[in-house]
């Protein structure tokens, strides 16, 4: 493919889904999207050891002119994202997952509102399916901690509230990697945190003053296999989920309660109180068949208690934020900048 006609890249970043990851080039690689040549897709491994690898030999040996692989050894979706966003040829810069299906329109839809050139940034639809039956259990809150965002019916822009682009299914100009930076390293699926990684990018884009929309006709179906539909699996994502905002949260935004000069002990006391309650209500809810917001209650506990424990651990290591990596200059080229946590007056915090 001709440099000067790759107008659109998309990225995937895929690490031991050679299966589903399968599923989702099919849903990209179609012959009507074959026919056009201002794209191309570029899928980054990171460090996979199933059969990923012979996946993508076999791609790259079919959609030569359209399909590019990258390796990036270091663990962590965080640094693959970067890795792809340098390696991207295109100027507009599409996200999803190894578990997503884009839809026949997807490419489509994006030519079409990034068109307009008031455009920095686009949260396309997404819907989650299901493998086999969904649990009684299983509430809206924990879809949308999968993924499930499907706002509305017609295009919009985001307010500060709506602000979110997630990775399965986000769209960017690369002149914003210039303007915002790149994914921090501390956040992400295979990081330090965990989770969030996309969150805070989000909020960096729109504190840099780019204009994000929501956009309906971009739509993937998110596929959630049958290992995610068990409790402990959700007990786990919460928990993370609380550790990765204890890396970006300013900690009076999140909770004015927080007092930093109580002594972690009673903190601790009180957690533990908070679970027992929990627990009773939640079991109480189970009792009148409200199981999914008992599981919601739970939930919440197991994400402030992540929230805290690691606030309280940052704080006792003297870790005062992290830095942004900048990965794109002004002129769309790669500089790749990597950096540890930081314990300096000034620092990038929240």
């Amino acid at each position: 493919m001709s440099e000067v006609l790759t107008k659109l890249s998309v990225i995937v970043c895929t690490r031991n889904r050679g299966a589903s990851l399968r599923k989702t080039l099919d849903s990209l690689l179609t012959a009507s999207n074959l026919a056009q040549q201002d794209w191309e897709l570029v899928v980054v491994d990171n460090g996979s050891t199933d059969s990923t690898s012979s996946v993508l030999a076999e791609y790259a040996t079919k959609f030569p002119s359209h399909l590019r692989t990258k390796g990036e050894p270091k663990k962590g979706k965080s640094n693959a994202l970067n890795t792809g966003v340098c390696a991207a040829r295109g100027e507009i810069l599409a996200f999803t997952d190894d578990d997503c299906l884009c839809d026949v329109r997807y490419l489509e839809g994006i030519r079409e509102v990034f068109s307009n050139p008031d455009v920095d940034a686009v949260q396309g639809r997404i819907l989650v399916e299901v493998e086999g039956q969904r649990p009684a259990w299983l509430s809206q809150e924990m879809l949308a901690s999968m993924g499930l965002i499907d706002l509305c019916q017609t295009v919009h822009e985001l307010a500060p509230s709506e602000v979110y682009l997630h990775g399965g299914n986000s769209i960017v100009r690369r002149s914003v990697f210039a303007k915002a930076g790149g994914f921090r390293l501390d956040l992400g699926p295979g990081s330090v945190a965990g989770r969030e990684g996309d969150t805070e990018f989000s909020r960096r884009v729109a504190a840099a003053g780019c204009r994000i929309f929501f956009v309906p006709q971009i739509l993937v179906r998110h596929q959630l296999q049958a290992t995610c539909m068990r409790r402990r699996y959700y007990f786990a994502r919460f928990y993370h989920r609380g550790i990765s905002r204890a890396h970006y949260f300013p900690i009076a935004r999140y909770n004015p309660s927080w007092d930093p000069s109580v002594p972690a002990w009673r903190y601790k006391m009180y957690y533990i109180k908070e679970m027992l309650f929990a627990g009773v209500r939640a079991f109480c809810l189970n009792l009148w068949g409200r199981s999914a917001d008992a599981m919601d209650l739970v939930l919440k506990l197991v994400e402030e208690t992540g929230f805290y424990w690691e606030f309280a651990r940052l704080r006792r290591l003297g870790i005062t934020g992290f830095p942004v990596p900048a990965i794109l200059d002004q002129d769309g080229q790669p500089v790749r900048s990597e950096a540890g946590p930081v314990s300096l007056v000034g620092a990038v915090a929240g």
